[in-house]
Parts: structure tokens; sequence; C-alpha cells
């Protein structure tokens, strides 16, 4: 009581005929200090890759990219509503297939951003719904098609790019830090120019390649094309 606002016409000033019963009453809004919305913890995932891998391209499917555990507070249930990856590596979208995130065993699609570095995926209406204290893993699954010596690295970039909100005052919350204590990144996995391991993600080395099958002519010789 006495913490939601609204604002009210309760007289006109016009020589017109006025029709209808005054006060009209906007809605009311919250404006106090005092109120404690929900909160959301975000840290890296238990199945996260938490190192560089060798990956064979064209054979190696189902691969758990990067992964993200998310903590709702104990002021009230959150609500999830969609994430963006931000693929940072050397790989192109067509080097890629079949990428979904994952939570809870449901895959949903992503969309792919026209510069190709952005995967975003919406959990629908209302939302995937996380109880207070409670936690939820994220991940991003794919295969890797092609792209001999590229690197695939998944990461949130910003902490925005979480989209969640508290179920029970539908106010959005914007994630704690992760790793990056200045806000900017939730997970930082990139890699040099060299391809050298980032902290997260899966690293595709120069020297994985797609094995062929060599085939012989009558007198022994490789008709494979050089």
């Amino acid at each position: 009581a006495g913490q939601v606002a609204y604002l009210s016409v309760v007289g006109i000033n016009t020589s017109a005929t006025v029709t209808g019963a005054l006060p009209i009453a906007g809605a009311g809004h919250t404006i106090n200090a005092s109120l404690v919305i929900g909160t959301v913890g975000i840290a890296k995932g238990p199945l996260d890759p938490g190192a560089a891998q060798s990956k064979k391209v064209g054979e190696d499917k189902d691969l758990i990219f990067s992964s993200i555990k998310i903590t709702a507070g104990s002021a009230e249930k959150v609500v999830l509503q969609s994430i963006r990856w931000n693929q940072s590596g050397s790989a192109a979208t067509v080097d890629l297939g079949n990428v979904k995130t994952y939570v809870d065993g449901t895959p949903y699609d992503t969309t792919v951003s026209s510069d190709g570095k952005y995967f975003t995926s919406s959990f629908g209406t209302p939302g995937l719904v996380v109880d207070k204290g409670l936690s939820k893993e994220i991940t991003i699954k794919g295969d890797i098609v092609s792209g001999s010596g590229r690197t695939v690295d998944f990461d949130v970039f910003r902490r925005t790019d979480l989209a969640a909100k508290g179920e029970n005052f539908g106010y959005g919350i914007t994630p704690d830090n992760g790793t990056d204590t200045a806000g900017t990144m939730v997970f930082t996995g990139l890699m040099s120019a060299g391809g050298a391991p980032g902290a997260y993600g899966v690293y595709v080395p120069a020297k994985a390649k797609v094995e062929r099958e060599v085939e012989t002519d009558a007198d022994g010789k490789s008709t494979a094309e050089e």
C-alpha cells in the first residue's frame, strides 16, 4: 500500500460537452525502491567442454559447443525467454550444421544473423520457468560439416543476450556478471589468430581432415584425382 502510483484525469477545461465519468485513472506503476525483484546467476555449465578439443570434420556430430548454467534467485521465479550465442571462431555458417540450443533435453532451433556470427533461440510463450533457487543448464550443440583448420567458439557475449524476466512482477532481469567483471562478456573463449585454444568451445585444428577411400584399377594404380 502506498507504493503504487497512478495518474488520473480529474477534470477537463473545455467549453465543449464532455461525455464520461471522471476521474479516469491510468495503469498503476510500482515506483518504490524497496521492491525486491528476481535475480539470475550465470556460470559455466557442467556439460561445457571446458577446453579446446580436436574433432574430425564431417564425422563428429551432435557436439556440445558451449554450456551455461542459469540459477534463479530467492525473490521470485524467473522466466527464460531467449538466448543469443556469439560464434567468434573462424568457422563460417556453412561449416556448421544442425545447430540447436538445448534445455532439459528439448531442442530449440537457432536463427542465424546476416553476418553468421550470432545464433538466437527463442523459448516460446510463456517461456521456460526456473523456480526460486533452482537452476537450468542451457547448451548449444551441432555438427562440424566442413572447414578443416578453422575454429568454432560459442559464447554468450553480452549479459543482455540472455532474455529473462521475473514471473511475479514481470520486470526484465539482467544476469549477474560472468567471468568478466566489467560485465561486457558473460564468458570469454576467444582464440588467437594462430588457433590457440580458448577457455571454452571446440577447436578444429588444421590437421583435421575427412578420410576418403582410394580406388585402384586393374593394374593396382590409384584412380583418385590429385
